[in-house]
């Protein structure tokens, strides 16, 4: 048995806050666009099988709410996909945070994904590659 080793994909990524309500305290509503390119960085992770020839635009809009020791984030994407077997999707989310102390955090998220394509099979809150 061996190991492979290389680099995996690489991304860019620029965060644009276009909103925030309240700048002078750290409660508030705050929105932001944040899009993403993700692509292989190089040929020889792509022959090993560490990564996929598949290159990834992402346009994430994130909102985020903050009030008292709660802090809600949400997140919906819409992906699209270029290289052989890949799919677009549309991504969500939401994340929630409960500050109890300065040392202790209740976290808890939900999020999903939809993909489209004709190589993928709804199956509930699974999506599976159809053979």
């Amino acid at each position: 048995m061996y190991s492979k080793t290389d680099f995996g994909n690489a991304q860019i990524n620029y965060k644009w806050l276009f909103y925030d309500n309240d700048v002078e305290s750290s409660e508030g509503l705050t929105l932001a666009i944040s899009p993403i390119y993700s692509f292989p960085l190089t040929r020889t992770s792509r022959i090993r099988g560490l990564a996929e020839d598949v290159r990834v635009l992402s346009m994430p809009v994130i909102g985020s709410l903050v009030r008292g020791p709660w802090e809600f984030v949400a997140q919906a994407s819409y992906d699209i996909a270029s290289g052989e077997g890949s799919v677009d999707g549309l991504a969500y989310g939401i994340f929630a945070v409960y500050n109890t102390t300065d040392s202790l955090q209740l976290m808890a998220e939900v999020y999903g994904a939809e993909l489209s394509g004709d190589g993928f099979v709804d199956v509930g809150f699974l999506m599976t590659r159809a053979l």
